[in-house]
């Protein structure tokens, strides 16, 4: 099972290190990463609710094995659709959309349709055990690492489950920076 840390988080939703650059540099040898494609006048940006990271061409194609580019815009998707160098994906609020690699997207809560499907947030409605057995494709979510520590190191979904439970009710707020969780 892949996974892939949507838009570069590893522990939760981080806004603050969300479609970062460095970031995801950092974190890219250990995961593929989900990032937000914007353009706007003729120019790339990362950023999932506005153009927030210029990066070019240049930065994409020496990671484009290991990103998933959510288009954000038609500008972004024609971009994309113009190279066959990414793979890339539109969406809104469909159920399922095909990635130009032919892998089934889902919508968060929906099911496995094949055995090419990723499953997008699969924490918020299915169990570690659960997700599991669905033997997907693929997982993107915002807790790459409790995954990683569920499948590679001891098994103990229980430990992994509650982890997510923890960060997810926001317990951990007063032991990071301020303003990081908005959940």
């Amino acid at each position: 099972m892949l996974i892939i840390s949507h838009r570069g988080n590893l522990h939760g939703p981080d806004k603050s290190l969300e479609n970062n650059p460095k970031h995801i540099e950092q974190i890219i040898n250990d995961y593929c990463v989900e990032v937000d494609l914007r353009v706007e006048n003729d120019k790339l940006y990362l950023g999932h609710d506005e153009c927030q990271y210029p990066i070019d061409r240049e930065w994409l194609y020496r990671h484009r094995k290991s990103l998933w580019i959510h288009c954000k815009d038609v500008q972004a998707l024609r971009f994309c659709s113009e190279s066959k160098d990414f793979h890339y994906f539109w969406h809104n609020t469909d159920d399922y959309t095909i990635t130009s690699q032919n892998i089934v997207w889902a919508y968060p809560g929906k099911e496995k349709v094949s055995k090419f499907t990723v499953l997008v947030m699969p924490e918020g409605h299915w169990s570690h055990e659960e997700i599991l057995s669905f033997d997907p494709y693929g997982i993107c979510t915002d807790y790459p690492e409790s995954y990683k520590y569920y499948k590679y190191m001891n098994n103990d979904a229980v430990e992994a489950n509650n982890e997510i439970k923890r960060l997810s009710e926001g317990k951990q707020r007063e032991a990071r920076s301020p303003g990081i969780w908005e959940i």
